[in-house]
């Protein structure tokens, strides 16, 4: 995979896979500007899920996202997870083929250096704390942990 558009494709078909257990629409933010890439809804619980791509991380102090989480997009995750959903942004990189999970709350401003990216994914990928690192082909368990009960943000589910 090369783009984003291809990986959002890429994950769409493999969301389809999981039917009927899982619902996911693809949102065209060309339409309604700030509106998470997926909504997904799992027994009831919705999760919004923001994907951003890389083809690698390299090194540096540069901005590691040309297209960072916006202001916009960042509202939308607050919102979202006010009126009880969880919202997630999701950075996949083409050439380590992992998936980085972060909370909104996580997010902060919506983009990092380079090497503070690269940090973060040495952290998670050698704990892979609370298990938010997964390859390209671990999409059910990537959707299993959005759906879990505790996702480290805050917002947790009542029993």
């Amino acid at each position: 995979m090369k783009t984003e558009g291809e990986f959002n494709r890429f994950l769409g078909k493999e969301f389809r896979k999981m039917k009927p257990d899982l619902f996911h629409i693809k949102i065209s933010d060309r339409f309604q500007n700030g509106v998470s890439d997926f909504l997904l809804i799992k027994a009831g619980k919705a999760v919004a899920l923001e994907v951003k791509f890389l083809k690698k991380v390299g090194s540096g102090e540069s901005r590691l996202l040309s297209h960072p989480f916006t202001g916009t997009q960042l509202s939308f995750f607050k919102n979202f997870a006010l009126s009880g959903g969880k919202a997630f942004g999701l950075i996949a990189v083409a050439e380590q083929r992992k998936v980085y999970i972060l909370p909104f709350s996580g997010i902060g401003t919506g983009n990092w250096s380079k090497n503070e990216f690269r940090k973060y994914a040495e952290v998670f990928s050698e704990f892979n704390y609370d298990r938010r690192v997964f390859s390209f082909n671990e999409v059910n368990e990537l959707v299993s942990r959005l759906f879990k009960e505790d996702t480290g943000d805050g917002n947790k589910e009542s029993t």
